[in-house]
C-alpha cells in the first residue's frame, strides 16, 4: 500500500488522487510548487506534510477530512486559504496562520473538533465569510499591538473562540522598491566657443597742425 509520495510541483490540477488511501503517511510537496492543488489530499489517511516556503496558497480541499493530520506547517509565503481547505481534520490539535495571509475562506476549520489553539502571525486577514470555525472551542491569538485586528474582526465565526493577544517575533514581507537603474540625463550648458568681437578706438595718425 502507499506509505509516501513527492508531489511534483508542476501539478496543477486533481481530483481526490489519494482519497482512500489510508496507509498513505507522509507526503512531501516538491520545491518550487505555488499552490497546495484543490483536493490534494482529500479524504487521504496523510499524517505528515512538507509544504515548500515556494507555496503562496492553500488550494480548497486540499486536506479535507484528513482524519490522522495532527500538525502542519504553513509557510510564511501563503496569502491565501480557500475554503474548506482543512475541513474536518478531526487530529489537528493547534495551527499557526502565516504573517503574511490576508485571505481565508468559508469552512477553513470548520469540524476540527480537536483544534484548541490558533495563532494568526500578522495583520488581521479578510475572513470571507462568517462560518470558518464551524464547531470548534479554541483560543486564538492575534498579535500584540496590531491596529488592524479591530473588534469587529475578533468574532466567532460560527465557533466559540475566545481571543488573547501574544508578542509576535514575525513581520509581513515587504514590498522591494523599485531599483532606479539609470541616472536621469542632464541637459549640457551651450558652450560658447567665439567671444563676440569687440570694435577698435579709431586711432589718430596725425596731430593737427595749429598756424
Amino acid at each position: 500500500s502507499l506509505s509516501s509520495i513527492t508531489i511534483p510541483k508542476s501539478l496543477e490540477e486533481v481530483n481526490t488522487p489519494f482519497e482512500g488511501c489510508d496507509h498513505l503517511y507522509t507526503a512531501v510537496i516538491e520545491n518550487g510548487a505555488t499552490k497546495v492543488c484543490e483536493d490534494l489530499f482529500k479524504e487521504s489517511g496523510v499524517q505528515n506534510v512538507t509544504i515548500p516556503e515556494t507555496v503562496e496558497k492553500i488550494g480548497g480541499g486540499a486536506f479535507w477530512n484528513c482524519d490522522n493530520l495532527q500538525s502542519i506547517e504553513i509557510p510564511d509565503r501563503v496569502t491565501e486559504i480557500e475554503k474548506n481547505a482543512f475541513y474536518s481534520c478531526e487530529k489537528l490539535e493547534k495551527i499557526e496562520l502565516p504573517v503574511n495571509l490576508k485571505k481565508i475562506e468559508y469552512g477553513s476549520f470548520s469540524n476540527c473538533s480537536k483544534l484548541e489553539t490558533v495563532y494568526f502571525y500578522g495583520n488581521a486577514p479578510e475572513f470571507e465569510s462568517s462560518i470558518v470555525f464551524s464547531n470548534v472551542t479554541a483560543t486564538v491569538y492575534a498579535p500584540e499591538g496590531d491596529t488592524t485586528w479591530t473588534a469587529d474582526k475578533k468574532k466567532n465565526y460560527d465557533g466559540t473562540l475566545t481571543w488573547k493577544t501574544f508578542v509576535s517575533t514575525k513581520q509581513p514581507t515587504v514590498s522591494e522598491k523599485p531599483v532606479v537603474t539609470e541616472t536621469p540625463k542632464v541637459t549640457q550648458t551651450p558652450v560658447v566657443t567665439n567671444t563676440p568681437q569687440v570694435t577698435q578706438t579709431p586711432v589718430v595718425t596725425n596731430t593737427p597742425h595749429i598756424t
